[in-house]
């Protein structure tokens, strides 16, 4: 993740967080994260900022996130 970060310079680290998917719910998104929003927390991890707004926290608390390589 580190690497992939450093491609774009404008990047902070990774925006995550969830979003209404219709009458199903919620849905995961993660996103570059280039600028920090009112709200935000931030955590860091292995030098990866992560971003996550006020609302989305109590509903991604707990949530692992995998980053792998996809070929």
């Amino acid at each position: 993740m580190q690497r992939f970060l450093q491609r774009d310079p404008a990047a902070l680290g990774l925006r995550f967080g969830v979003e209404r998917t219709g009458c199903s719910g919620w849905g995961h998104v993660a996103d570059l994260a280039r600028d920090r929003r009112d709200g935000d927390v931030v955590f860091e991890q292995e030098g990866v900022r992560i971003f996550v707004d006020a609302q989305s926290l109590p509903l991604v608390d707990g949530t692992r996130i995998d980053f792998g390589h996809g070929g």
